[in-house]
């Protein structure tokens, strides 16, 4: 998708994994997909996971408690979506 979308995120602490936050409705696919975000300090690492039938990977870092960018690819098995994205808290 070319352009900018805006759109909700829900990214909560996972329950199971103190270094993890799950990251609901994620490249805006609906909220019953998470994708897994592993976390270090301020950093946030997207391993290659599967979500929503596509390859999801990336990373990005926190900027105090209001914002999150983060840079990720999207592949659905015949092209890649190469995004950036701004969360902000609200």
């Amino acid at each position: 998708q070319i352009g900018n979308t805006n759109y909700d995120v829900h990214i909560n602490l996972s329950t199971t994994n103190t270094s993890q936050v799950l990251m609901e409705n994620f490249y805006n696919v609906g909220f019953s997909f998470k994708a897994v975000a592993g976390v270090s300090g301020t950093a946030l690492t997207l391993a290659n996971q599967t979500y929503n039938a596509s390859q999801l990977q990336g990373n990005g870092s926190m900027n105090g408690n209001n914002t999150i960018n983060m840079s990720y690819t999207v592949n659905d098995g015949s092209s890649i979506d190469t995004c950036t994205a701004v969360f902000t808290r609200q």
